[in-house]
């Protein structure tokens, strides 16, 4: 048998198997070549030899009826070097005289081969015409079965290329196919979390679909206790017995490389844990008992709080932690931080509603409260509007506030910011129906220059210029899933690309979103990313529209019209207490402002109304009309009869009658 280096053996051997060719059935393109060798060179047998560590193995073969030989063969020598080897008379030829297949069957006298070189520079084969009996070949010949074989390698470096295409095609698919069923299982988590009895049972749903979908032996959900010196277990599942634990606790001190990793608030993607200096303090103690050889710990944030550690443990041979099984990992984290955040707000309305807080708000309302920051009204529906910002200020929850158009979303973000312990930083709004689509992306994240026709100049985006504070996401609904998806990586990752830029920037902005739509229909028609829609409806609060808090509309009108006029007629807001209000807060003011430009005295009247908001009263006897009338008068002149008999076009006597037959006694005789 002929023998290379070991070192270079090893090299070929490697590149031989990237063709994938050994124990592979006939295929016509090669048949097809030897086939031609035969012709060409009138010999009865040709081959195309592949040779591996122990034998030739004949890929195609004419004449020639094994389908293998052994390292002896001719062809093993042909691979030690780059050049054709040439044997007239085998029998003479010191080469070969003792071979095997020379000396005894198929007793082989003339061979002519040379040798199937890779691109990378090894032989991993031969092109090669045999003959029982001597014969010559010519230097032309030579040069023929030279470039014959040259087309055997390109067909080899073909079929190499298409079964890469072919492997890396099923690769993508199956990518593809896993990061489907990646985001299927956390859409449905997403779900039965919101279902979720209790903060303990919402992390073990977590753990076991984490487990199942990831085929994990172990996975845990860590909370970090006191000042991140510990980490508690909160939720712990075991696939393997399908059992639940929780309450283990780690101490930084016995682990510190391991609590330095987390520190950094990065993903640990650790396919070999035993000796990965992140996890390797472990291995003693827990990895190696346990069996585990990979780990992937992903940080949960409540907020832009670390908050603690998810952790997948693989038993089993080490593990390569694939791109969308870190995705995966990520996400899941962020469902535990979803779920302590929706805890979290609910142990606090629980704590709420026993504290004193609630005394405040009692005593606030029956001191007739009429604001908030900028909000006005003191109806029952806006105290529960009060009491729900008071809420979200006091954490960094993601918050979507709901409602039909002017009842007052902006000024409520605006109210949980100036609350919150953001206050000092910015607070942008943006209206995400008053961009063009086109250019949102460019708006929230930034642009550099040269992104695209029109960047002339480096852009800050909104997330950027919000850094530290909140923005305000106006109209939600209106964002396109693609830019939906992008927003939602900046809310999980905490980090924006701007558009054409190659760099992440880490961001910290609190999200506040609104929407007068029905967004679980828009998820129903698949209008709205349902990823996106649990991520942003964290904590609602609903504004309810004017028609719902008529009591609140003398108190609008009072403060929309402070400092400007004296008073408003009864008729006049009887007209603004009976509207309907489609357009809520926002439709009121503009009627009040409205009428204030069209005023001719202190007094605001029905007649100073606007004709849609006029005709909204209802019909009334003439006996009522001429009492409105009456009042109108009196509130327009300040309750002097005399002036408002003028008004009215009466005499002073004919008022009196009027208001004694009335019952009206207001007003002052002058």
């Amino acid at each position: 048998m002929y023998r290379l280096d070991p070192a270079e053996e090893a090299r070929r051997l490697e590149i031989l198997r990237t063709y994938e060719i050994l124990d592979t059935p006939p295929e016509p393109e090669f048949d097809d070549l030897v086939r031609l060798a035969a012709y060409l060179f009138k010999v009865p047998t040709a081959l195309i030899t592949l040779v591996d560590e122990r034998r030739e193995w004949f890929k195609a073969r004419v004449g020639y009826e094994s389908t293998e030989a052994s390292r002896e063969g001719l062809c093993g020598y042909t691979i030690l070097g780059r050049d054709p080897v040439i044997a007239t008379d085998a029998a003479a030829d010191p080469r070969f005289s003792e071979n095997p297949y020379v000396k005894g069957p198929p007793n082989i006298r003339f061979y002519a081969g040379t040798p199937l070189l890779a691109p990378e520079g090894a032989a991993i084969g031969t092109l090669s015409v045999l003959d029982l009996v001597p014969r010559e070949f010519p230097q032309a010949d030579i040069d023929a079965l030279v470039q014959l074989a040259r087309q055997v390698q390109t067909q080899l470096e073909l079929r190499r290329a298409l079964t890469h295409a072919r492997r890396a095609e099923a690769a993508v698919r199956e990518a593809a196919d896993r990061s489907m069923r990646h985001e299927a299982a956390l859409v449905s988590l997403s779900r039965s979390l919101f279902e979720a009895p209790s903060l303990e049972e919402a992390l073990r749903r977590i753990v076991k679909q984490t487990a199942e979908t990831l085929g994990i032996a172990r996975v845990n959900a860590w909370t970090y206790v006191g000042d991140h010196g510990a980490i508690r277990c909160m939720a712990h599942y075991q696939s393997a017995s399908r059992t639940f634990s929780s309450g283990m606790e780690l101490k930084a001190d016995d682990f510190p490389g391991y609590f330095e990793a987390l520190r950094k608030n990065d993903l640990i993607a650790a396919d070999d844990a035993i000796h990965d200096p992140r996890t390797r303090e472990f291995g003693e103690s827990y990895l190696r008992p346990l069996g585990i050889s990979s780990m992937l710990d992903a940080p949960i944030f409540v907020g832009d709080t670390p908050e603690g550690v998810l952790c997948h443990e693989h038993v089993g041979p080490p593990r390569t932690w694939t791109e969308d099984e870190k995705v995966f990992a990520v996400g899941a984290a962020n469902l535990v931080s979803l779920a302590i955040e929706q805890w979290e707000r609910r142990r606090a309305e629980e704590e709420l509603s026993r504290s004193e807080e609630k005394r405040f708000l009692a005593e606030e309302s029956a001191k007739n409260r009429m604001s908030f920051e900028r909000l006005v009204g003191r109806s029952a529906p806006m105290q529960e509007v009060y009491r729900k910002l008071r809420l979200a200020a006091q954490s960094d929850v993601t918050v979507l506030i709901t409602g039909e158009s002017g009842t007052g979303k902006e000024l409520a973000a605006a109210a949980i910011h100036s609350l919150s312990d953001r206050k000092a930083r910015p607070f942008i709004a943006v209206n995400c129906a008053a961009i063009p689509e086109a250019l949102l992306e460019s708006e929230l994240f930034g642009h550099v220059k040269g992104a695209f026709t029109g960047a002339v100049r480096d852009k800050t985006g909104l997330f950027q210029a919000a850094d530290g504070g909140t923005l305000f996401l106006d109209e939600i609904a209106e964002m396109a899933p693609p830019l939906q998806v992008k927003v939602l990586r900046a809310l999980q990752e905490r980090e924006i690309r701007r558009v054409g830029d190659e760099k992440v920037s880490k961001v910290n902005v609190r999200i506040i979103a609104a929407t007068n739509r029905d967004l679980a229909r828009l998820v129903e028609e698949e209008k709205l990313r349902e990823d996106f829609y649990y991520r942003i409806h964290v904590f609602e609060v609903p504004m309810p529209p004017l028609r719902e808090r008529r009591d609140d509309i003398p108190i609008l009108v009072e403060h929309f019209i402070a400092g400007k006029i004296a008073s408003v007629a009864p008729a006049a807001m009887r007209a603004l207490m009976s509207y309907e209000w489609p357009g809520n807060v926002r439709e009121l003011q503009n009627a009040v402002e409205h009428a204030l430009v069209t005023r001719t005295g202190a007094v605001l009247t029905l007649a100073h109304l606007p004709s849609h908001v006029r005709q909204g009263v209802k019909a009334v006897t003439p006996t009522e009309h001429l009492r409105q009338r009456v009042q109108d008068a009196l509130a327009q002149c300040g309750g002097s009869r005399e002036k408002a008999a003028k008004v009215l076009g009466v005499s002073r006597v004919t008022l009196w009658k009027w208001m004694t037959k009335l019952g009206i006694v207001n007003g002052n005789k002058r």
